[in-house]
């Protein structure tokens, strides 16, 4: 499925939750054939025409948005629940896009790892907007991520411990919410209701327009967090471990994914259901209460530093699935039904 292009391994500084890039040369992969699953089984890797895939998101079963770069230059295709349509630059030499949100059919925020901000709308990206015009080392690669829960709402956070929010016209002016650590990722599950996590294990809560002080829970650092709603959210660590909020409280750290210590993808389209995906190519669900796996999302990958990763996993939002997943070789894995595991 895939084909000779340049690509790059994405990982994070284990304390500073940095991302890191290391570049393969190698021309831009030709058009994706159309993706097909199994009831319950994830479908063979199919190229996204991306290059190498950095994010994911899903609006709907007929809606997802992959990104991804190649020979510097930011691309983004469109997978319409059958096929990945042709992929079209975003920008080029303007940094890495490090996170995508997709709250609606059509419309899609994403942000760069030099925290600049793009919007799709009509099926066309627009210029980029620098949101933190002056953002400290890691320069470039400094981690910036944002989350959207419709065009008119979006928060972007970066590792200088900055945020910004968007209210359908323009960006607010960087507030800085986490002086001492760096922020990793952000959720919102709901309107005005936000959950970001840093790298010393701690968390922010984003309430009708207030950020609250970073509270404690976890020891090691956070790496990803995904929210369903405004009271039932998801954490990974860097150590595989899953941390939830359920009805306002957040539980102890769980063992997950002991066998991998790199960064984990996470995304909880319902309360009840979760995917952490590593690395390594595998997936844990929670359903019903409980964690399952590993499952092999992506059979593609290997274990060695030259080898493709599994980079990022996004399910729709409110749903049991579909779920899609991206690899950094940008090919495209995806599941009408993941939930249904044993």
């Amino acid at each position: 499925m895939r084909s000779a292009w340049r690509r790059a391994r994405f990982c994070r500084h284990p304390l500073t939750g940095a991302v890191l890039a290391f570049v393969i040369a190698t021309t831009i992969p030709a058009a994706s054939a159309s993706i097909t699953a199994t009831r319950g089984q994830w479908s063979s890797g199919t190229d996204s025409g991306v290059g190498s895939a950095t994010a994911v998101s899903c609006a709907s079963s007929q809606f997802c948005e992959a990104v991804g770069f190649t020979t510097g230059i930011d691309a983004a295709a469109q997978f319409n629940g059958k096929r990945w349509m042709g992929a079209k630059t975003i920008a080029k030499y303007s940094g890495v896009v490090t996170s995508l949100s997709c709250p609606v059919n059509g419309w899609c925020a994403a942000i760069t790892d030099l925290a600049d901000v793009t919007t799709l709308r009509n099926g066309r990206w627009s210029k980029l907007i620098p949101v933190d015009p002056s953002p400290d080392p890691p320069y470039p690669g400094i981690v910036a991520a944002l989350s959207c829960t419709a065009p008119t709402f979006c928060v972007a956070v970066d590792a200088r411990g900055m945020s910004e929010t968007y209210n359908g016209s323009r960006w607010s002016k960087p507030r800085l919410i986490d002086r001492d650590n760096p922020i990793n990722d952000v959720s919102c599950g709901a309107l005005e209701h936000c959950v970001v996590i840093d790298g010393f294990g701690r968390v922010l809560n984003f309430d009708d327009g207030r950020w609250s002080v970073p509270l404690g829970i976890d020891h090691a650092a956070l790496t990803g967090v995904s929210c369903a709603t405004a009271t039932s959210c998801v954490a990974v660590d860097l150590f595989g471990r899953t941390i939830s909020l359920n009805g306002g409280r957040w539980g102890p750290p769980t063992s997950t994914d002991m066998a991998s210590a790199t960064p984990l993808s996470i995304s909880c389209p319902t309360a009840g259901n979760c995917i952490v995906a590593d690395a390594a190519g595998r997936g844990f669900f929670r359903s019903r209460g409980r964690w399952i796996g590993p499952k092999l999302i992506d059979d593609s990958l290997g274990v060695s530093f030259d080898a493709v990763n599994l980079v990022d996993v996004a399910c729709v939002h409110g749903s049991q699935g579909p779920c899609v997943a991206v690899d950094s070789a940008g090919n495209a894995t995806e599941n009408n039904t993941p939930f249904l595991v044993k």
